[in-house]
């Protein structure tokens, strides 16, 4: 993201995307106020009301480049969460099976962002 290795969470179940507080100093871009404000369920329930939007940031994937506006949000361990408003924007579809997002180019080819493996057996 914005020329930083970022850990990312590709989430259907997430309307918005997301940019954790403590990733957002790396990036150097300040956020735009939002008006009305995005009123955020997290996980637990609990309602969270922000205004604030970083427009404009870069996100490379497999060389590719994408612009992508994130919320900055304190909650979680992954640097960038991928929600809905930019899976469907590029009629993204995530192959759970797989662990693989695809993505649609335009000369018709299709961009696989592999998921990590574990390292190790789960348990």
């Amino acid at each position: 993201l914005n020329d930083h290795f970022a850990i990312v969470l590709f989430d259907s179940g997430a309307d918005y995307s997301f940019i954790s507080t403590n990733f957002l100093p790396l990036i150097n871009m300040k956020p735009s106020v939002i008006i009305p404000s995005y009123e955020i369920e997290i996980a637990s329930g609990v309602k969270v009301e922000t205004n604030e939007i970083i427009r404009g940031c870069r996100l490379e994937l497999e060389g590719y480049t994408y612009n992508i506006d994130l919320i900055p949000f304190g909650y979680g361990s992954f640097d960038v969460i991928v929600g809905m408003d930019w899976l469907s924007k590029l009629r993204a579809k995530i192959v759970c099976y797989e662990k693989i997002v695809k993505i649609s180019l335009s000369n018709e080819d299709i961009l696989e962002v592999h998921g990590e493996r574990p390292k190790g057996n789960l348990k």
